[in-house]
């Protein structure tokens, strides 16, 4: 009974502990620096943190798509410039809240703390890791690169592979005057895969309609993602033509019900869905008996 009553007080009492630290650390940094440099300098990290996580990790992962080489991502940080950024951004910056489990108070409290606005930091001639390391900045970022290739390179160049496959592919599929509902829906796939569900699923549509099963499946499942109504015809008929389709198809159904508040709606299809499954087992353990 000790330990329920007086761990969740403990943790309340210790959560407001690290905000106070970086409270303090920013004070030292004022005292030191100014607090328009300390409030510079906790803008300019945000900006490249935001950048790092938006933009560059994830033109990281997708690099295999446009390069025939794995890329040198710390290399790539080197020409940041985390001091060139929009109002958009800066707002947005400013308009995270502080929340009880954070571990950082939010930049607007820091600033405030600080006593200074938000503003974007002039330009600067060096950055910091160049005034620190110097050239060793160099050094230190074709080595983390290396690194980065010798834990992620493969599964790199095996992407690189599948997309220039899935590519080569797609481009067959697409000079075939007259495709078959299967060649289409191959190359509806890809482009969903390759491209966006906007530009397959008019593709998905032409494959469903000359009766195509798994197609019209995918063509329900877009539209109801995009809460299209219009798609429930298409994946009834995708269990209507393949019963191995109900329990996919059920789950699609279930999900848009109840994203548009039709519970009972729901509820049915999963029950139907498990009813499905249920005789699927019976008759596979019919037959192996």
């Amino acid at each position: 009974w000790f330990i329920r009553w007086s761990v969740p007080r403990l943790h309340a009492a210790a959560g407001g502990v690290p905000g106070y630290h970086e409270f303090v650390a920013d004070a030292v940094a004022a005292k030191v620096a100014g607090s328009r440099a300390a409030a510079d300098a906790l803008v300019v990290f945000e900006s490249g943190a935001r950048f790092e996580d938006r933009t560059h990790w994830p033109t990281v992962d997708v690099s295999h798509e446009t390069d025939s080489v794995p890329p040198g991502p710390y290399s790539q940080m080197l020409t940041w410039n985390a001091r060139v950024t929009t109002t958009e951004v800066l707002d947005e910056l400013l308009a995270w809240d502080t929340e009880p489990t954070d571990t950082h108070p939010s930049l607007r409290d820091r600033l405030a703390r600080l006593g200074e606005s938000m503003q974007m930091p002039p330009p600067s001639v060096r950055s910091a890791g160049e005034e620190l390391l110097g050239t060793a900045l160099e050094r230190l970022a074709d080595w983390l690169d290396r690194r980065w290739v010798e834990r992620h390179g493969d599964t790199w160049q095996r992407d690189r592979a599948e997309y220039v496959d899935q590519r080569n592919t797609l481009d067959r599929l697409a000079a075939i005057e007259t495709p078959t509902p299967d060649e289409l829906f191959k190359r509806a796939e890809l482009i969903e895969t390759l491209e966006c569900a906007d530009e397959a699923l008019p593709i998905y549509q032409a494959a469903a309609e000359q009766g195509h099963p798994a197609a019209s499946l995918a063509a329900g499942r877009v539209l109801l993602d995009r809460m299209n109504a219009e798609g429930i015809r298409f994946v009834e008929d995708a269990m209507d033509r393949d019963d191995q389709l109900v329990p996919d198809a059920c789950q699609i159904l279930a999900k848009y019900y109840r994203g548009t508040n039709q519970e009972l709606a729901a509820r049915t299809c999963e029950w139907r869905a498990t009813r499905h499954t249920t005789r699927a087992r019976l008759a596979s353990n019919t037959i192996r008996g």
